[in-house]
Order: structure tokens, then C-alpha cells, then sequence
């Protein structure tokens, strides 16, 4: 999955949140820090949350232009878990706020911290897939058909892998992931 971290990258918040994300295989998307102006912040803030598939946010860091960033999150139905140590970390209201894709959690100590984000990105990433419905043409349905006659994939299986593998030789998307992975 990849996974933004709306925090200090300077804390130990953030630290256990890309340990723990990266403990678990994924990649973490970070902010070049500091910006020229706000218009840069915001910009590389939107495809940073746009291109992700988690966000994990710090709730003492959710001023100013961190509040879009969680906007624009749930706007966009990304997964977004808001952490906080004491209640008074969230802004006032924050607490009544109800989305399916938010998820918000108190916790006592780096090491609590670290089992609510894994706990949230096991679960987070078995909740991920989306459905698609697609018109294709009778030949591609038989072979499909076949497949799932013949071999252990099923007709998703077959249609995954070709998308994968087109999205891992095409130039464009590539050029566009080094880009937001920020190579």
C-alpha cells in the first residue's frame, strides 16, 4: 500500500508510523519540507493524499494546512486514521465527526501506538480492493471462462495481472510514480 504520514517528521509519532508501515512491506510518501509558500504545500500535499491509499494523521498537527489534507482525504474515500494522545490533541468538534473512511484512536505510549497503526493497515488493506463492472466481448469471456475451468485463478486473477502488468511497462504511470514518490 502506499501511505501518507500527516505529521512532524521530526517526532516520534512519525517515526513509529513509518516504522510500523514500513514493517509491514508498504511505502511511505513524505513531504519535502519547507516550502517556498503555502500554494507549494498544498499542491504537493493534494497528490501526495490523492496518490495514497492510507493516510495516518497526527491530531497535534491538524491546524491550518493540515485540515485540507484530511478533507481532501475523505473526499476522495481514502482511508484516513487520525491518532491522538490525549483528547485535547483533536480540535474541538473533531471527535463527533463520522466517516466511513476515518477512523480515530487514542494511545498511552510508542508501543500502543505502533499495534493501533499496524492493526489499522492489516485491516485497511483487505478493504481496499475496488469493484469494477466491465463489457467485454464474448471471446475474452470464454477464455476467462476457461480459466476458471482449468486452473486455479479466477477470471479477477487474470484481468489483475494484465492490468499490473501493463501499468509496470507503461513509461507514463511510471515516470508519474517516480514523480509522486518524490525520485
Amino acid at each position: 500500500m502506499e501511505i501518507y504520514i500527516s505529521a512532524n517528521p521530526k517526532s516520534s509519532i512519525y517515526d513509529v508510523m513509518k516504522k510500523a508501515s514500513k514493517e509491514l512491506g508498504h511505502n511511505v510518501h513524505e513531504k519535502d519540507m519547507p516550502f517556498e509558500n503555502f500554494f507549494d504545500s498544498y499542491k504537493q500535499g493534494e497528490n501526495q493524499v490523492l496518490h495514497a491509499d492510507c493516510i495516518l494523521v497526527d491530531a497535534a498537527r491538524l491546524k491550518s494546512e493540515f485540515f485540507f489534507e484530511v478533507a481532501l482525504a475523505l473526499k476522495h474515500n481514502r482511508s484516513t486514521l487520525i491518532l491522538y494522545k490525549k483528547k485535547s490533541d483533536l480540535p474541538k468538534g473533531a471527535i463527533d465527526i463520522k466517516h466511513r473512511m476515518l477512523e480515530m484512536r487514542e494511545y498511552k505510549s510508542d508501543t500502543e501506538l505502533k499495534h493501533i497503526v499496524l492493526d489499522y493497515l492489516n485491516r485497511t488493506k483487505n478493504s481496499l480492493d475496488a469493484k469494477m463492472f466491465m463489457i467485454i466481448p464474448p471471446t475474452v469471456n470464454k477464455y476467462l471462462d476457461w480459466i476458471v475451468n482449468n486452473t486455479s485463478k479466477s477470471k479477477s486473477d487474470i484481468v489483475r495481472g494484465a492490468v499490473d502488468d501493463i501499468a509496470d511497462n507503461d513509461p507514463d504511470y511510471q515516470a508519474y510514480l517516480e514523480k509522486v514518490r518524490g525520485g
